[in-house]
């Protein structure tokens, strides 16, 4: 049985199709189109290496525009011991390591501030480091010129790792995936500190050595 439509049923139709081919593209376009990504970490001085008892606090932001090129960054600090003397990234690194500056982010002379809208380009390496949660921010003073309060640099909403013992040294079990990528992304660019721990008991520590490479960082 052949259905037969009036001319303006016809016109309905074309309509009704023209509108499914409309929210597909719609659909195709929400699925691939990208967005800004935030990724942000919450200063304090219990998180530098090796902690500190400073009070001082502080929040940083990075922004990675769509295209993967470039960051935006801000960062709010306050309550420092002393007259803030630097601010900068690191990486690549995770919590309870240190790694050389990527990114000056310069110094206000006062024991609180905030840096707004800083913007730097970024490789294909470092938007991987960033988003595997290797770069981290770092406040000094004057009193604490190794630095005062710090931050691990997360997708904004995640925290940050809890395997760092009191010294500030992170914890690996040596048969994890964990530490076999954490292993190979940085045992070459700073000093690494394996625990080994059988039945979740530390038993015993291997220490590596390291030595600074020729390094620029980036200016702002």
């Amino acid at each position: 049985m052949v259905a037969a439509f009036s001319g303006e049923g016809i016109k309905m139709l074309k309509k009704f199709l023209r509108l499914i081919g409309y929210l597909t593209i719609l659909a195709v376009m929400s699925v691939t189109a990208k967005a800004d990504t935030t990724f942000s970490g919450k200063l304090s001085g219990a998180q530098m290496v090796p902690p500190n008892a400073s009070t001082a606090v502080g929040v940083g932001t990075i922004i990675l525009n769509d295209a993967e090129t470039r960051i935006t960054i801000s960062l709010d600090f306050s309550g420092l011991g002393s007259n803030q003397t630097a601010a900068h990234i690191h990486g690549p690194a995770g919590p309870g390591s240190e790694a050389p500056v990527l990114f000056n982010l310069g110094s206000q002379g006062a024991t609180s501030g905030t840096f707004t809208s800083l913007s730097a380009a970024v490789s294909r390496g470092q938007v991987a480091q960033l988003r595997a949660g290797k770069w981290y921010f770092d406040v000094h003073s004057s009193k604490l010129l190794h630095g005062e309060i710090r931050a691990q640099i997360l997708p904004a909403g995640e925290a940050p790792a809890n395997n760092v013992n009191a010294a500030g040294l992170r914890i690996y079990r040596s048969y994890s995936d964990e530490f076999g990528d954490e292993l190979g992304c940085l045992v070459e660019r700073y000093q690494l500190t394996l625990v080994t721990e059988p039945r979740a008991v530390a038993t015993g520590y291997k220490r590596s050595t390291w030595s600074y490479r020729s390094f620029q960082p980036a200016k702002l």
